[in-house]
């Protein structure tokens, strides 16, 4: 065999392993973007839920208020 010939395969061994490490790494790559983008989805959900509860808060406060006040003027009127 001639020098020149296992100087390329060796060559193409080379370029195997770099090929296979390549997508080794995609692979992993490929794993934590799944996972960030559920943990995305995840806090999106819960903050989804946090804002539809605090409106349901701000809501009720305003309804609170509402009657409070209208209670007050309803018992001015009587005083009156």
């Amino acid at each position: 065999m001639s020098a020149c010939f296992l100087c390329h395969v060796d060559l193409v061994i080379i370029y195997n392993v770099i090929f296979f490490k390549l997508v080794e790494k995609l692979g992993h790559l490929a794993e934590s973007i799944e996972r960030e983008k559920k943990r995305l989805h995840d806090e999106h959900s819960q903050l989804k839920s946090d804002s539809k509860l605090s409106i349901s808060r701000i809501s009720a406060n305003v309804s609170g208020l509402f009657v409070f006040h209208i209670k007050k003027l309803l018992h001015l009127c009587v005083i009156v």
